[in-house]
Formats: C-alpha cells, structure tokens, sequence
C-alpha cells in the first residue's frame, strides 16, 4: 500500500511479507486485516527497499520529504501494553539508512503524521497511562511536547521547513480549536464567526494555514486561510 511520493519518484508506504503476524497489525494501525506482517518500504526505480521494523514484527511509511527521509510508525515488539492490549507502537524517522525510534511522550502508542526537508517530524504520542494524547515535535534527536490548548489532547498535522506546525487541540470546554506552534508557543487559531471548533489543515513556507471550521461533530461549515503574525513575534 503507497502512502506517500515526493519529487525524485520516491514512494512510501507498506507491504505484506509472508511472515505470519498474530497481532493483525494492518487491522489495528490500517483497517486492513492481513495474517502477515507488513514492513514499512521505500521504493524508487523499480526497486522496493524494506526499511525494517524498531524491533517489533511490523512497521509503516506514512510520508517521505524532498531529499528521501520518511517517517512512519512501527511495533517496537511482540509484548501487548496493559494499557492498550496490542505491542507498544512508536514513531519512526528514516535517515536514508538506517530506523530511529523516536520514541513517545510517555506511553505505548504514538504516530509521525509528517517531516519537513530538515527532517523534523510530528506527530502525536500517548502520555503515561494511554488516556490522553499530545502533539509532539521531533528535532535533533530531542522529543518536545507541543501541549494542548487547555484540554486533554492534542495532535499535529503538519510543518513547514520554518519548522511551524499547524494541529489541532482540545480546549478546557471539551471543543477543539486549530494552532499554530512556533517559537515554543502554541497559538490559537479560533474559528469563523460562532462556529464551536476548528480544525487546523496545512501550513505552508510563508505562515499561512489552511483548515475548516466545524460543528465540532465532524460536519464542516467553513473552510479558512489564516494568515497572521511575523514569524518573529
């Protein structure tokens, strides 16, 4: 399964191996049952290149940036957490080389979503005790959470190379409203006129974002351009 592709032809996603896989990973993770493991993949020129798993039977490449990283997420092993009765699942960075766990925010699930061309990666991760989860970046070698906006739970969609990142986070009320995160501040976003929630899209190289906002319920009433600030403030 392609997941992914950037401009030098390179695709990213996961495929079955015959390897027999009690814990269906693609039908927890992917909604797709299989009875093998599946092994997150690289593929250019005709060439399929598996990039291995953090220790676990199973792994997936989610999205790849300009120059060939990809991120994803993969089974660190064959264990099921107390918490969430599957293997502990952590984010991945690909380094043209080799698997980096990037490892979670204190729990036993988390996810990369996106990179940018520095090869910083987002995502959300579980804390401690798998009741809540926050955003996180990944940059350097160091995990930073994100935070929330005042609610339990947070998640980030995607960054620019300016490394800003646009998510979306609970508020104390139970809505949810899009952020932007940068200079180590979580930003709120809001939403049109009296819309309860939003929910942040994209971001692109200049600060602008795109999302919707919705009825908090999954029904969209408007989609919005936010454009704002300086990146120096």
């Amino acid at each position: 399964m392609a997941n992914d592709l950037n401009d030098l032809g390179q695709v990213v996603g996961g495929a079955e191996n015959s390897e027999p896989d009690t814990w269906n990973f693609a039908g927890i993770t992917l909604e797709l049952p299989s009875p093998t493991s599946w092994h997150a993949f690289l593929w250019q020129a005709g060439v399929m290149k598996d990039l291995g798993t953090l220790g676990g039977p199973d792994s997936f490449a989610l999205t790849v940036n300009a120059i060939g990283q990809a991120a994803g997420f993969s089974f660190t092993n064959s264990i099921p957490s107390p918490n969430t009765s599957v293997p502990t699942i952590d984010p991945f960075f690909w380094d043209g080389h080799k698997m980096i766990d990037i490892g979670t925010l204190g729990g036993t699930v988390g996810f990369a979503t996106t990179l940018n061309n520095k090869g910083q990666v987002i995502g959300f991760s579980d804390l401690q005790g798998d009741t809540s989860n926050h955003a996180f970046l990944w940059a350097g070698g160091s995990l930073i959470d994100l935070g929330t906006l005042g609610g339990e739970n947070s998640g980030a969609g995607w960054i620019n190379d300016s490394g800003q990142v646009v998510g979306t986070s609970d508020l104390a009320d139970g809505t949810h409203h899009a952020f932007v995160w940068q200079n180590r501040k979580m930003i709120d976003l809001g939403t049109i006129g009296d819309d309860p929630c939003s929910n942040g899209g994209h971001i692109n190289a200049r600060g602008q974002v795109i999302g919707i906002s919705t009825d908090c319920n999954g029904t969209i009433l408007h989609v919005f351009l936010w454009e704002r600030v300086p990146w120096s403030t």
